[in-house]
């Protein structure tokens, strides 16, 4: 079996709930897991490949989600560490 290990960004994409309707008069929108390298593991996975992905996220809520992959996707993910969104916010 061939395999693949990616580095690179997983981020959110916000799915529009309805289509067919200009953005501004969408009512509610499905987070997925995104981005350029998540999705070619996916795909490959799809081929019949092994995937791997290790990746930075950040530390909110939102950012939980590409740790979903292996159950999506079978794609394995490796987190290196967590940026903090409070990083460079001065009090």
């Amino acid at each position: 079996m061939k395999r693949l290990l990616a580095i690179g960004e997983a981020l959110i994409d916000f799915i529009p709930e309805e289509t067919g309707k200009e953005l501004k008069h969408v009512k509610g929108f499905q987070p997925a897991v995104g981005g350029a390298p998540a999705n070619v593991c996916g795909a490959f996975v799809k081929l019949g490949g092994e995937a791997a992905m290790i990746t930075q996220l950040g530390d909110d809520p939102v950012s939980y989600k590409p740790l979903t992959l292996p159950t999506i996707l079978r794609v394995a993910v490796s987190v290196l560490a967590r940026a903090s969104i409070y990083a460079h916010i001065r009090t």
